[in-house]
């Protein structure tokens, strides 16, 4: 006996099925607007990986074919470099690919849920990168939502595994506020709009940052030079003459010290990783005043502490000034270039034995100790680097203020006119039928 033909739901089952239960929507939208998920309005799927050798005998340093996007090539500015010499021949079939107007999301790895680009170009891409093809919205509106911190934290309420991802039929059933599509247009131009005067802000601070980094780093080469203290040399009768001496006898870098999450008590003593205080523990194994920079991660930055310290395993700290001012010595080391000493790999580290022979021009402790004072009186002044930094961050959070409004219907954009976005829905699921 033939099986009955399972029966075909309609449109309105559907539409009920595609539909977020209230109970189960994150907040409240307008009421032309309804919640729904990704399966129900993209389509989402994975790139293709290929192995390093065949990726440098197939498709290296190709002149025609499809940029082929890795996750490296998207920064977390949302910039994507489309030449990075890796092209997918226009005939080869095996790779998916991904039209002008998609978003790629990183899915995997510690940039999950961060590396986000907007496709200008039809492209090839990695597995571990996820395309979101929205199905007759505008891309763009849902770019942005990607970017928003409500949805930040629902993929990371969703991430699983020790190398944290979201699996693709995960992020289908992530909910998505879905705008009537007249409004949709209507939200990205003020978004677009409200943003870029936001970045014309960011770039003014940015160039004053990058104005007093450059008069900063004049200013520790004259100093280090004995250029800055040439006329208190003069009129103190010191000698120009600075002795010569390998690095580690100016400064004895060390290995910081291991201390696990688990261990760590809550104090007042900072805690100091390679790129400064992380947090603040109730006990120290080095005495202040002291100087840190980075071993592994981030190198090149620079640390003056006063009191007391744990510097992690990450750092180096000064456990031997040899006879110098500690002050001094940060900025010395402020200006040394520990960039070139480290390794390329992944994770860069610094080994201090490829700079511990480095020959150092040392002054007179006297000298040094003006240095210092002349350094302490021009930065305390001209440092306002730590203030612009605090307004690139409220820019970014503005940014977050504004797509938090954008995706509850807050812009200002409401229009009771609009087709609601139930209708639109019925439209996409009728025509993916």
């Amino acid at each position: 006996m033939a099986k009955a033909k399972k029966q075909e739901k309609t449109i309105e089952q559907r539409l009920e099925e595609a539909l977020v239960l209230y109970e189960k929507t994150p907040y409240e939208l307008p009421s032309n607007w309804c919640w729904t998920t990704f399966e129900q309005i993209a389509n989402l799927y994975t790139g293709n990986s290929i192995n390093e050798r065949e990726k440098e005998l197939k498709y290296t340093g190709l002149s025609e074919g499809y940029n082929y996007i890795a996750t490296k090539d998207i920064g977390f500015d949302y910039e994507i470099e489309y030449e990075n010499g890796i092209k997918i021949p226009y005939e080869e079939t095996r790779f998916k690919k991904a039209r002008k107007g998609a978003s790629l999301l990183c899915i995997e790895g510690g940039s999950a849920g961060r590396k986000l680009g907007f496709l200008q170009e039809e492209v090839c891409f990695v597995n571990k990168l996820c395309c979101f093809d929205f199905h007759g919205l505008v891309d763009k509106l849902y770019f942005y939502y990607l970017q928003s911190n409500e949805f930040f934290n629902l993929f990371n309420a969703n991430k699983v595994g020790l190398i944290g991802g979201v699996s693709v039929n995960n992020l289908k059933q992530i909910a998505v506020p879905l705008a009537p599509l007249e409004e949709q247009k209507r939200i990205v131009e003020i978004i677009e709009k409200q943003f870029a005067k936001l970045d014309e802000a960011r770039d003014l601070i940015q160039k004053s940052l990058d104005s007093f980094a450059d008069r900063k780093s004049a200013i520790l080469h004259k100093a280090v030079t004995g250029e800055l203290t040439e006329k208190w040399r003069v009129e103190n009768r010191v000698s120009d003459e600075w002795k010569t001496v390998p690095f580690k006898e100016f400064c004895y870098l060390n290995r910081g010290f291991d201390l696990p999450i688990q261990n760590r008590v809550k104090g007042k003593v900072p805690l100091v990783a390679s790129n400064g205080i992380i947090d603040y523990v109730d006990r120290a194994n080095v005495i202040g005043p002291g100087v840190v920079t980075g071993r592994s991660g981030t190198i090149g930055k620079v640390f003056y502490i006063k009191e007391d310290y744990w510097p992690l395993n990450t750092a180096l700290y000064s456990k031997d000034c040899c006879g110098n001012n500690a002050k001094y010595i940060y900025y010395y080391l402020s200006s040394f270039n520990f960039k070139q000493y480290s390794s390329s790999t992944a994770v860069p580290t610094l080994n201090r034995n490829n700079f511990f022979n480095v020959e150092v021009k040392v002054p007179s402790i006297k000298e040094q100790e003006e240095i210092v004072r002349i350094l302490d009186s021009i930065f305390e002044k001209e440092d306002k680097s730590k203030e612009l930094l605090d307004m690139l961050d409220k820019i970014d959070e503005m940014k977050k203020s504004i797509l938090a409004r954008a995706f509850r219907g807050q812009l200002g954009t409401f229009n009771p006119t609009d087709e609601p976005a139930t209708d639109l829905l019925r439209k996409i699921l009728e025509r993916s039928n």
